[in-house]
């Protein structure tokens, strides 16, 4: 399939020129979850334990992906309209147990994307709304060490912490902001790109979202497969 340019024709002038935009730019920062790594398995059963757990039906859990991208425990009280102390206690057992049980293997052809970006120059970073130690250690197992520049995961519970993750990446490396762009699965991750003045790349190959979503909170490119987004991202 073509990579989607929103709401600009396909091969146009402006179409090659969005893209160019997007490749000419030397930091590049991922989201982690159902952008870098495959978590969606290991958080909606972590997840549907504790709503076990709590005493909720399979009816009342829905579609327990729903509550990947948003951070906890806002993402409960959005999508299951629990109380902020309900929340707060589901999220408490949900890392108990994810922390035992979580996994986070990289989609494929991930660790050769970031290699080959590496290789071309660029520099590659993290920025997420999991808890730093969680995203430390998928770092660690998928030995990305010595490839990412800078990996911001989360130190509180501030519901705005992903855009200061960005920030706090940029500023570290001391990146301006016509220099970077995000790439993510999900609307927050584009919402959070904008108020850094950067664009954002959306993905769809974790299958944590629709295009529409996408499309609707304004994503530079949108892409279905990580081999479009190494296209995306070195102009190859």
């Amino acid at each position: 399939m073509a990579i989607t340019v929103p709401n600009v024709a396909l091969n146009s002038m402006d179409y090659q020129r969005s893209l160019d935009d997007i490749a000419r730019r030397k930091l590049v920062i991922f989201d982690f979850d159902g952008t870098l790594a495959d978590t969606m398995p290991g958080i909606t059963q972590t997840a549907h334990k504790v709503f076990t757990e709590i005493g909720m039906t399979e009816e009342e859990m829905g579609d327990i992906r729903r509550i990947v991208g948003p951070p906890f425990p806002f993402a409960f009280e959005i999508v299951y309209g629990m109380n902020r102390a309900q929340a707060e206690a589901v999220t408490k057992r949900y890392r108990e147990i994810y922390a035992v049980e979580g996994t986070w293997p990289l989609f494929r052809g991930v660790h050769t994307l970031l290699s080959d970006l590496k290789q071309a120059g660029k520099l590659v970073a993290i920025a997420s709304s999991k808890q730093q130690p969680l995203v430390m250690r998928g770092v660690a197992d998928n030995h990305l060490e010595d490839i990412l520049d800078a990996c911001v995961g989360r130190i509180d519970e501030a519901e705005s912490t992903k855009v200061q993750a960005i920030a706090t990446v940029m500023n570290k490396l001391q990146v301006d902001p016509k220099d970077a762009v995000m790439v993510g699965d999900r609307m927050y991750d584009i919402d959070a790109a904008r108020p850094n003045d950067i664009p954002c790349v959306g993905v769809l190959y974790g299958e944590t979202t629709v295009k529409q979503e996408l499309i609707d909170h304004e994503a530079a490119a949108i892409v279905d497969s990580v081999q479009e987004l190494h296209r995306v991202l070195l102009g190859t």
